[in-house]
């Protein structure tokens, strides 16, 4: 009987892959409290797989900084840039990361030099840096002489195939 209800339990899940239902007059397969109960095992199994994984990848992500911040600092003290390292190369790259201050002063300082483009009621942050990026030797000086933005940059390490 198990085996029944799963093979069965496979078919109603691949009807709802696309996450809607079968329209037009398609008939679902006959579906019973066994079934909901699998679909409902199921449903909690992967959530809680899903936040055991989000979790170790937190936990990943941090491992990730960590180390990557002492490779920056040993790099540095041995006055290097870059080195190579099982055909991958290892380089130091600096990276902006935009913050508005004063928003509204921000966002009439772009509209007076015909920068409004990247305005979206709020200025998103992926928007900005890509902005800032082009823009930056043009008008860095004047936003953070004015304080409209701030600019906290980051050394990270790069790496690329060989």
């Amino acid at each position: 009987m198990m085996e029944d209800s799963t093979s069965k339990l496979g078919g109603v899940v691949d009807m709802f892959k696309g996450g809607e239902p079968p329209v037009g007059g398609a008939a679902l397969p006959a579906v019973s409290e066994v079934d909901l109960n699998l679909m409902a095992d199921k449903l909690l199994g992967l959530r809680q797989l899903k936040e055991v994984e989000e979790k170790e990848l937190t936990e990943t992500k941090g491992q990730i900084e960590d180390l990557e911040q002492r490779l920056v600092a040993a790099m540095q003290a041995l006055d290097r840039s870059q080195f190579d390292y099982q055909q991958n190369l290892f380089y130091l790259s600096v990276q902006s990361f935009p913050r508005v201050i004063k928003e509204s002063d921000f966002l009439s300082w772009l509209e007076e030099k015909g920068e409004a483009g990247i305005i979206k009621r709020a200025v998103n942050s992926q928007t900005l840096r890509a902005w800032y990026k082009e823009n930056s030797a043009k008008f860095s000086e004047e936003l953070l002489g004015q304080g409209l933005i701030e600019v906290p940059e980051k050394i990270r390490v790069n790496v690329r195939k060989r």
